[in-house]
């Protein structure tokens, strides 16, 4: 059963100052990871043109294409560790790294992708947990896949289904939640296989979990979701007319929640208190990260890099 109640409404902005520096002009930059030595990737491109790899030594001052594909666009880098990394993009596209990013391969899922070509959509994002991790994508709305891996990424097994993917979360004990167009499912701490939850009615964008069954979901439509019981029932915990939301991060005890517009929310957990932000762009903050002295990192629509704010 769902329970949708709104719990919060407010609408006061908050004008941040941060640095923005433009790392890929008039280009997504969709991915963005810090290890916890402070090497940074980032990813982007334009959707099935051509993408980019980018790494940073010196907390994104400086970045160095490490990575470049000339008709596919990548939308996610995760580090598993600090010297595993994935990448992902259009057409299944994964690539490996094993030295943090130096150097790339390509991932040849063999027989676990998709039989029928048009089934193979692009790769938006991946979790992970100790050698678990879960990758998910989607195309055209109703397109999906879901990928499950229990060795660091070497074998994988997958699931089609009819309905885009975009977002994806581990707990501490390796359950997953998936979300995406009028979708959501979770999967088993020792399955491969999602099972669907009676929940639609928004274009899920993204998930994280704040404690092993609490469950943090961003829909487009401006409002943020709340499940305390690993989506067995939710509330509408924030909503904002000023927000289409992008994708959601925990980051010390505070959520946030990337928006169109330059806009943050942002709630701390002790009080689950909600908050509007504004940075210094108008543009879509597509992604936020930690990075690896605790402040926050986050990219956007238009190829810039933000931080310190």
């Amino acid at each position: 059963m769902v329970l949708l109640v709104i719990s919060c409404t407010k609408d006061e902005v908050v004008q941040m100052d941060a640095a923005v520096s433009t790392v890929l002009p008039g280009q997504w930059l969709s991915g963005l990871d810090f290890n916890s030595q402070g090497i940074g990737l980032t990813c982007g491109g334009i959707p099935n043109e051509h993408g980019r790899v980018l790494r940073t030594t010196d907390n994104g001052k400086t970045w160095q294409v490490v990575l470049s594909h000339s008709t596919k666009c990548f939308y996610f880098v995760r580090f598993v560790n600090d010297t595993l990394v994935y990448a992902g993009g259009d057409y299944v596209e994964l690539w490996r790294s094993t030295d943090a990013g130096i150097n790339w391969q390509v991932v040849d899922l063999g027989s676990n992708v998709p039989t029928n070509e048009f089934d193979r959509p692009a790769f938006r994002d991946m979790a992970c947990m100790g050698y678990r991790l879960v990758m998910v994508g989607g195309d055209y709305a109703k397109k999906g896949v879901c990928y499950v891996c229990n060795d660091f990424g070497y074998t994988w097994y997958f699931t089609q289904m009819d309905h885009q993917i975009a977002g994806v979360a581990l707990n501490a004990i390796g359950s997953a939640f998936i979300a995406g167009w009028g979708y959501a499912a979770t999967i088993g701490p020792f399955s491969a296989e999602p099972v669907q939850l009676d929940l639609r009615g928004d274009f899920y964008t993204s998930v994280v979990f704040s404690d092993e069954n609490t469950v943090w979901m961003t829909g487009y439509s401006g409002t943020i979701y709340r499940s305390d019981d690993l989506g067995a029932s939710w509330i509408k915990a924030f909503h904002s007319g000023q927000c289409k939301f992008n994708s959601i991060a925990s980051v010390n005890g505070v959520l946030y929640a990337t928006s169109d517009n330059g806009l943050i929310a942002r709630c701390k957990l002790t009080d689950r208190s909600w908050s509007l932000l504004q940075l210094p762009v108008k543009e879509r903050i597509l992604r936020l990260s930690p990075n690896h002295i605790g402040g926050l990192t986050a990219t956007t629509s238009e190829g810039k890099f933000i931080s310190g704010f």
